[in-house]
């Protein structure tokens, strides 16, 4: 199986890198860059997210809507997004988010589903048997269109406001959404479709929206010249703008037709000029030979999975 897997993965790479267009060598100049990293932690050891080991400063926090936690407490299977330095290969983490798509009591279980806020998630991949109704749940996973593919389910004391982190639109009627939940006002200014948005408010059952009580825009910082996602992409809309679902990255096509990945996927994001998105290895498989197949591809090695083995163009 571990063979088969490395096979695989070489292929994968081969296949994606040379459809990737490129950029020149003074995108990468030797010295510290500022890198973004989103996705599912795989293993420890310092942390591993994407195929990459990113050391942890001694004192860093993991930090979200919940509070701080140490970093020695996350579990793999747990969504993060982490600003790093990169030096060569080094990856040294400056500090680390939990994402959780969403943070909200759980209305029912159903095989390999779990219905929240009126909505049915993908929760093959992890293990439901401990989960009732009623329990609040910190839900970790990627966006995918309008459901969660779960990763990892955290129980959470009882609370009065439910958190989403997802992407922003905006209907032909003027009613915001963040993912797929309607707020009951217009409250957000000055994004377009495809912003990230993290929400924390009320729910309503009865109208099926949310009342907002924070509103935060943005998910990297600007400066962070490359972003490494772990995601799907959405297809164009009817003004061109495509995204990696809940990241806040947008990019635009003049062919509203161009069929966009739609398996899981690590993109890479080049923002030192008009940002970018390029697939560079296809994630589509069993979680179990998900993780391994990113564990065995030898963290940061010119062997395996290297941030200038993805992101590196050339002229």
């Amino acid at each position: 199986m571990m063979t088969r897997l490395m096979l695989a993965a070489a292929a994968l790479l081969t296949a994606f890198i040379a459809a990737t267009s490129h950029a020149g060598d003074d995108d990468l100049e030797s010295g510290t860059i500022g890198t973004g990293i989103m996705g599912v932690i795989t293993g420890f050891g310092s942390i591993h997210v994407n195929g990459f080991q990113i050391d942890v400063p001694n004192g860093l926090v993991a930090t979200s809507s919940l509070g701080a936690r140490p970093v020695d407490s996350l579990r793999i299977g747990e969504t993060v997004v982490v600003d790093a330095e990169l030096d060569g290969d080094d990856l040294t983490a400056t500090r680390i988010r939990n994402y959780y798509p969403i943070i909200a009591p759980v209305e029912a279980i159903s095989p390999g589903r779990v219905r929240v806020l009126g909505l049915d998630l993908d929760a093959s991949e992890v293990e439901l048997d401990t989960i009732e109704a009623g329990d609040w749940l910190a839900i970790s996973g990627l966006w995918r269109g309008s459901t969660v593919v779960v990763s990892d389910l955290q129980r959470i004391a009882p609370r009065r406001e439910v958190v989403v982190n997802g992407t922003f639109f905006e209907t032909d009627t003027g009613t915001q959404l963040v993912g797929p939940f309607a707020l009951d006002g217009r409250y957000v200014e000055h994004a377009v479709p495809g912003d990230h948005i993290r929400l924390t408010g009320v729910w309503s059952e009865a109208t099926n929206t949310i009342a907002p009580l924070e509103i935060v825009a943005g998910l990297f910082p600007p400066e962070l010249r490359t972003l490494l996602i772990e995601g799907y992409m959405s297809q164009p809309d009817p003004k061109g703008a495509y995204s990696i679902y809940g990241s806040g990255i947008v990019v635009y096509t003049d062919d509203t037709s161009m069929q966009v990945p739609s398996n899981r996927s690590i993109f890479c994001v080049n923002q030192s000029g008009p940002v970018s998105i390029t697939q560079s290895l296809e994630l589509e498989l069993p979680r179990v030979d998900r993780i391994r197949l990113l564990e065995d591809l030898s963290v940061n090695s010119a062997e395996g999975l290297s941030i200038d083995l993805l992101c590196r163009q050339e002229k």
